[in-house]
């Protein structure tokens, strides 16, 4: 269970301890599914012989990192996971985006507050062709999904954060589209020219760093007061000192005065209770980088 061999049986029924016992093998064999069970079932592979060790890790890496979270083997609890590539988790009218459904067992939904706030939901996402996934589409005007959540998410520093967006150009230096917000905007992540700042209730101090314009990016935030850091694409930009208050109120593509929403797309958003380990960040930036053909 979740790559672990707990136990085995040898047709007795009864539970072994070792991995040495196999099943009895027969000519035929009756499959049932769901037999006595309730509950769901996402998805089931059977295949027609023994697999390799290393044909079993990776059948598990991919259920685990499409069914369960982003990082296989992550130690930190998984607190928001948005992923537009997922058509179940995104419900919509047409084009537009009523409602964005977070995958993670927090269960958050994020929605347009008004029809004319409603980004649009399309395909494909940035300029790759070998990339299908979908992207949400924001105006530069005031698009936003909010969390309408029946106990709206409150969440608590330090985490880790990820988002896959692509940014249009900026066509002024006070170009200040939202990529993220949250605590009545003392809480954002906006782009002010070609470069994103980060600000958590602290004026005085920001995270900078900047990106391939018009691109496909991966942002990582790691809020851990003095040690808070912010990555583009695998690379570290900036350290500063940020509070660790806690995030509440959170915002998707704008913040609460209805104006200045992101100008492009966001595609998955991942965030971690806690900092990972640079074996688990890596882990997670693979997935992602691969997922959504991000980087220069």
């Amino acid at each position: 269970i979740n790559g672990e061999a707990l136990a085995t049986d040898n047709g007795s029924g009864a539970a072994k301890t070792t991995i040495t016992n196999t099943l009895p093998l027969s000519s035929t064999h009756d499959l049932r599914i769901g037999d006595g069970l309730k509950g769901d079932i996402a998805e089931l592979l059977v295949f027609d012989s023994a697999l390799s060790a290393s044909d079993i890790e990776s059948y598990e890496d991919y259920l685990w990192r499409k069914w369960i979270g982003p990082c296989n083997g992550c130690d930190e609890t998984l607190l928001l996971w948005l992923d537009a590539s997922l058509e179940e988790g995104v419900f919509r009218d047409g084009a537009f985006v009523s409602q964005w459904h977070d995958l993670s067992a927090n269960a958050y939904v994020f929605e347009a507050p008004s029809n004319e706030q409603r980004p649009r939901y399309d395909v494909p996402f940035g300029d790759d062709p070998n990339n299908l996934g979908r992207g949400i589409y924001f105006d530069f005007d005031d698009d936003v999904l909010v969390d309408v959540s029946s106990t709206v998410g409150t969440f608590e520093l330090p985490l880790t954060l990820f988002v896959v967006y692509q940014a249009n150009n900026p066509t002024a230096v006070d170009n200040r589209g939202y990529l993220l917000s949250g605590n009545n905007t003392d809480f954002r992540i906006s782009r002010l020219g070609t470069a994103w700042n980060v600000r958590h209730n602290d004026p005085t101090n920001t995270l900078t760093g900047g990106d391939n314009n018009n691109a496909v990016s991966l942002m990582t935030i790691e809020f851990n007061g003095t040690n808070s850091h912010i990555y583009f694409d695998g690379v570290l930009q900036d350290t500063v000192s940020l509070p660790l208050d806690d995030i509440t109120n959170l915002m998707i593509g704008g913040q609460s005065l209805a104006s200045f929403s992101h100008d492009g797309a966001i595609a998955e958003i991942v965030m971690y209770d806690g900092i990972l380990s640079t074996a688990e960040r890596a882990r997670t930036w693979d997935y992602l980088s691969t997922k959504w053909s991000t980087g220069p």
